[in-house]
């Protein structure tokens, strides 16, 4: 379970006036929980997945994921729980370029090593349809490729929540009905996905639906 009480965060810039990204955000997600965060460019999304995430400290509130309060955990307690149990997907990818679909999708191996990783990288890329790519770069794949890719990535280490930041974005139909499936099929085995998004398409798929304004959290 992922609870977020009471989130506030504020960025100060060097022109002295002060941004209130986050104001009193609070949120629970419980196993098979598909939230939609629905807002408008600069509203606070980012700054909330962030914070769900374990990347960025809030100024206030308390963010408990596993019953742990995760930001009194060390740094490095902090990073080995984001990677056993997070998976995030963002709209440009953050793909190597240099490795091949494959490499890409093992990534969380360069830190610990799957018995049976190919195979589960090999059973992944089938079920987003890109099996007949894994031998490829990113640079020889089409968008909506490229985040299948980045969703096999996401999954690979099977984790309980996903983290999602504008999934379809950039993507065609097709594209775009084959990862908010993979994210719902997620959700129905026991996962958790948390996704922020400009698309009503993409939120018709989520359980829950919230909407952000101002850095406040309401449900929509």
């Amino acid at each position: 379970m992922l609870i977020l009480s009471q989130l506030s965060k504020t960025y100060h810039r060097s022109d002295r006036k002060s941004v209130e990204a986050m104001k009193e955000v609070s949120l629970i997600l419980k196993p098979g929980c598909f939230a939609s965060v629905q807002g408008a460019s600069g509203c606070g999304k980012s700054t909330l997945l962030l914070t769900a995430g374990l990347l960025q400290r809030p100024d206030h509130g308390v963010v408990e994921f596993q019953k742990e309060d995760v930001y009194a955990l060390s740094r490095e307690k902090r990073a080995t729980l984001r990677r056993r149990e997070i998976g995030f997907v963002f709209q440009q990818f953050h793909l190597i370029p240099y490795l091949t679909l494959l490499d890409n999708i093992r990534l969380p191996d360069c830190v610990e090593t799957e018995d049976e990783g190919e195979q589960r990288a090999h059973a992944l890329a089938k079920q987003l349809g890109i099996l007949h790519r894994l031998d490829h770069t990113p640079g020889e794949l089409s968008t909506g490729e490229r985040q299948r890719v980045a969703l096999a990535r996401a999954l690979y280490g099977k984790p309980s929540l996903i983290l999602a930041d504008e999934p379809t974005g950039n993507l065609d139909p097709d594209s775009t009905q084959r990862v908010l499936d993979e994210l719902s099929r997620f959700t129905q085995q026991g996962g958790m996905v948390l996704m922020v998004t400009h698309d009503p398409t993409a939120s018709a798929h989520a359980t829950h639906l919230f909407k952000m304004e101002n850095g406040v959290l309401e449900t929509s």
